[in-house]
């Protein structure tokens, strides 16, 4: 029988030491929690289970070392402040990395990653970055994470606070965990008028979101297949891409020549987004002026807040 002490993982409930035995890890009261495949599994999908199928559908789709475009290291960049120095040599947290677009491009830095998911997308990223040994995988809820307070020097979130069910307590949980001085990067959707004008995409989501991620899934294939060749055809210019946003359900690339992407990843990536934009179960906007509160509940300095990417990007120290 194996006995090996696990110094990485804590118990969620009570934080307690965890031992390594016979394909699981136990705590000295009792917890239990079961490693799979190379992963240690600390909770089950939950809210996020449509996640966990789109990334297992889409599991290469957004990751440069498939598209051999550097989309997902300069977002990577932007948030981090330009520069890779936040997390190079240092002990990372990434939260919410999905198939692992972000994790490949963050292993080549850190010294130490731990790269967690609460659906079974961290299966997605383990094939796709398990031959990295700098990297353990975890499959985990941001409200129980698995480690002891101030056990990291940064704390990565890209495109996952906005689609839990309490963001504020989201963040104030990633802030616990890195040591003071450390940073936490996020971003956030931001709250604008194309949000609230993509009349055909959230007449959509109100009768998708409710449904068990199979069936969902099929619905939105559906609907891709139709609208996709209209897209494709007439989306291309800024007019036909504006007047297609506000009545289409779904979403497309076609407008962007800055991806530098060959027509068929185009394609893939609008029909991921259009199963993201579709089936999250949450779907929180945010201002700048509200991310800086939310900064201050829990104790981080902005470093750098504002516009980018997706809506907002937030590099943040903890005080």
């Amino acid at each position: 029988m194996s006995r090996k002490l696990n110094p990485s993982y804590v118990s969620p409930h009570d934080l307690s030491p965890l031992e390594e035995r016979e394909g699981e890890l136990r705590s000295a009261s009792g917890d239990t929690y079961p490693v799979v495949d190379g992963i240690a599994r600390f909770a089950e999908s939950g809210y996020a289970a449509a996640f966990g199928n789109q990334w297992i559908r889409f599991a290469r789709t957004q990751l440069d070392s498939h598209t051999g475009r550097p989309v997902s290291r300069e977002r990577l960049l932007r948030i981090l402040g330009g520069g890779f120095e936040p997390v190079a040599g240092k002990r990372v947290l990434e939260v919410g990395s999905g198939a692992g677009r972000f994790t490949e491009i963050l292993a080549e830095h850190a010294a130490e990653l731990y790269t967690l998911d609460m659906s079974n997308a961290i299966e997605a990223n383990r094939r796709n970055n398990g031959n990295r040994a700098n990297i353990r995988f975890a499959q985990a809820s941001v409200y129980e994470l698995p480690f002891a307070d101030d056990s990291f020097d940064a704390a990565i979130c890209i495109g996952m606070i906005q689609h839990t069910p309490d963001p504020a307590r989201t963040l104030a949980g990633l802030a616990r965990k890195v040591r003071p001085g450390g940073l936490v990067a996020v971003d956030f959707y931001r709250l604008r008028l194309s949000f609230l004008t993509r009349f055909g995409l959230n007449l959509a989501r109100l009768l998708l979101r409710g449904l068990p991620p199979d069936r969902s899934f099929a619905a939105v294939t559906r609907l891709y297949e139709l609208f996709e060749p209209i897209h494709r055809r007439f989306g291309r210019s800024l007019i036909g891409y504006l007047l297609l946003t506000r009545l289409s359900p779904i979403v497309t690339y076609y407008h962007r020549k800055d991806f530098g992407l060959s027509e068929s990843d185009l394609r893939d990536w609008g029909y991921l987004d259009t199963h993201d934009s579709l089936t999250d179960r949450y779907k929180h906007l945010f201002t700048i002026a509200r991310v800086r509160r939310l900064c201050e509940a829990c104790g981080l300095r902005p470093v750098r807040l504002g516009p980018g990417g997706n809506g907002i990007e937030l590099l943040a120290r903890r005080e």
